[in-house]
């Protein structure tokens, strides 16, 4: 789970988000990258590089993958650099056509969220597999399973208009359309992924309800709706 905290560039804080297993918290700020330990509260790593608009990490590894907020042209959202903390070393540097609004990695995957397009990666090699279309997703909107196995889903808005959602299966020829989801009304908002991939978790810009549904044929159909929770404002 991610959060972009401003679009500006003034001191203080930029992205924030949790590794897979809620262990550690990854820090984009105005003066670089910050890691902490949830439960020691320690700081795991830190680079004074300048502003960065997103930064995720694998799991407890020394795997980083982060984007420049903009500041200095070393820093540019059209590049994805990924970095090994332990070294300091960089890895690749993934460049694009434009900004990347979003990151998600796990394991065997890695994605990069891009106005109407998304651009899906082998995460060992770091080879572009797929490039899927998509409507306008001027947020950035993605969710991708923080486990593996037994399923790799990616989640994407299907409309920009109402709250459609595809789900892909990543672990074939890039990705492939498992299934369509009407989750909403309104435009989507929001999407997470258990930690399994069994349900996903959504909400919309109405903000009034979050819905759950199915994605594995352990639990039923996918897309199946498991439960719906009504926020009373």
């Amino acid at each position: 789970m991610s959060l972009t905290c401003s679009s500006s560039h003034k001191p203080g804080l930029i992205h924030i988000a949790f590794n897979q297993d809620n262990s550690c918290i990854c820090i984009g700020t105005s003066e670089g990258i910050r890691i902490y330990h949830i439960e020691t509260h320690q700081t795991c790593y830190r680079d004074d590089i300048g502003a960065v608009g997103i930064a995720e990490m694998l799991f407890c590894t020394s795997l980083l993958a982060y984007v420049g907020a903009g500041d200095q042209p070393s820093l540019t959202p059209r590049r994805l650099s990924v970095i090994n903390t332990s070294s300091n070393s960089v890895i690749r540097d993934l460049s694009f056509s434009s900004s990347v609004l979003a990151v998600r990695l796990n394991k065997q995957r890695l994605v990069a969220v891009l106005d109407g397009r998304v651009h899906v990666h082998a995460l060992q090699t770091l080879g572009q597999l797929r490039i899927i279309e998509t409507p306008p997703n001027p947020e950035g909107l993605a969710a991708l399973t923080p486990c593996s196995e037994p399923c790799c889903y990616l989640a994407l808005p299907a409309s920009s208009t109402a709250g459609v959602l595809r789900v892909y299966e990543l672990m074939t020829d890039g990705g492939h359309v498992v299934c369509e989801v009407q989750a909403h009304k309104a435009p989507l908002a929001a999407m997470a992924w258990s930690h399994d991939g069994a349900f996903l978790a959504t909400a919309s810009t109405t903000g009034t309800v979050l819905r759950c549904v199915w994605c594995s044929s352990m639990y039923g159909a996918c897309g199946a709706a498991a439960c719906t929770v009504r926020v009373v404002q």
